[in-house]
């Protein structure tokens, strides 16, 4: 039996009668790593990528000096300027000196070198400049993974009133290369591998953000279970003794202003001691659990029950005259008296006892538990197995 959530706006996740252990599917996972470490792994993956892009600028290029549209000078300047812009971020990313900056990842610093790499390009080689506009989707479709929207407006802006100028200076020498076949063969290539770039860069963001969305859902399963563990007693499923005297607390509180009738009640096993010595604690764990899913599965939906210490359990009845507490307590004591035992154990019998007490106006939670606690020691007294009312 699932007990239903407490009243009084708390809300809790159900009780569950099979309580996490050490080997059970409930344990804590291991926190999801967002170390630092992780992060700049991250972004040297990216870096490894926009090296790689890099290089096929090169080779485009080195292939536009065989056919005679630049010098041999243009891609063996390009790709050692790359060099340096990617192994100079390398650098700063391996070092961890990128974690003393606002923006770890340096986006912004990025896409400036590219940028600038490009511009310098159009303007050295303007007959090639389609080639160095191209680069530029490139760049900004990588440097979208990384920066904010105000970054991403502020870098379009600065971006493209820089190509603006360096176009307007230049105008008269922009062309598209078509002197001959092979040229028209390498401004397909161009296109071809920058909508093949433009579709990785998207791809890779998919994948990042599918695998943020997992450590997301991992970390709030964890935060779950962490707030569950905190509530429940780890053996029986119960509620924990914190968490029961602070649900008793509100519950004073809302009778005192609304003169509403609840009771509670210690329940104590009868001889766990014995049963402890004669068949082992291993034995003793599973009577403990056995009856909390049996104490729980005989209650009232609203009714509450916590582990209070060893093999005492507090009950919280609320909204119940001392007849209806009563009746439900009773329950409890024959569903136990008549359970199946054996299962656990050839030759076990268990049975528990209770002390009953009505809330009265005036009284702490501290004195309500005591006026139980003592009726339950007059249980005992007369035999056990038994239900007493305080007073």
């Amino acid at each position: 039996m699932s007990i239903a959530p407490a009243p009084l706006g708390r809300h809790l996740p159900p009780i569950d009668p099979q309580p996490p252990t050490l080997t059970s599917p409930h344990v804590v996972r291991r926190p999801v790593d967002v170390a630092p470490g992780r992060r700049t792994r991250s972004v040297i993956q990216t870096l490894a990528a926009v090296t790689v892009s890099y290089a096929v600028d090169t080779v485009l290029l080195a292939l536009f000096a065989a056919a005679g549209t630049v010098s041999a000078k243009l891609p063996l300047a390009y790709g050692s300027a790359a060099l340096v812009i990617c192994g100079t971020f390398f650098l700063l990313f391996r070092s961890g000196l990128n974690r003393r900056l606002r923006d770890p990842s340096a986006a912004m610093m990025q896409i400036g070198a590219a940028s600038a790499l490009q511009l310098a390009c159009i303007a050295f080689v303007p007959h090639l400049a389609f080639v160095f506009l191209n680069i530029l989707f490139i760049v900004f479709a990588f440097g979208a993974l990384r920066l904010t929207v105000r970054q991403s407006l502020v870098a379009v802006f600065i971006v493209s009133a820089a190509t603006g100028g360096v176009l307007y200076g230049h105008w008269e020498e922009i062309r598209v290369p078509h002197a001959s076949a092979f040229e028209a063969l390498l401004v397909w290539l161009c296109y071809a591998t920058t909508l093949g770039r433009c579709m990785y860069a998207g791809l890779y963001g998919s994948t990042l953000r599918v695998k943020l969305h997992t450590r997301n859902l991992e970390l709030a399963k964890s935060s779950a279970q962490i707030e569950r563990l905190a509530s429940y007693d780890e053996l029986t499923g119960a509620l924990n003794r914190r968490l029961m005297w602070g649900l008793l607390e509100e519950q004073l509180e809302h009778s005192r202003s609304t003169e509403d009738a609840f009771c509670v009640a210690l329940l104590d096993l009868d001889g766990f001691k014995s049963i402890n010595d004669r068949f082992g604690h291993a034995v003793g764990d599973a009577v403990l659990q056995e009856f909390a899913a049996t104490a729980a599965a005989s209650l009232r939906a609203s009714d509450r029950i916590a582990r209070h210490g060893g093999e005492e359990f507090l009950v919280l009845l609320e909204a119940a005259p001392v007849e209806q507490a009563t009746a439900a307590l009773e329950r409890v004591r024959r569903a136990v008296e008549r359970h199946d035992w054996a299962g656990i154990r050839p030759g076990l019998a268990v049975t528990v006892s209770g002390g009953l007490a009505a809330f009265r106006a005036g009284e702490s939670a501290t004195d309500l538990v005591s006026r139980a606690d003592g009726a339950l020691y007059d249980a005992k007294r007369r035999g056990r197995n038994c239900l007493v009312l305080a007073d």
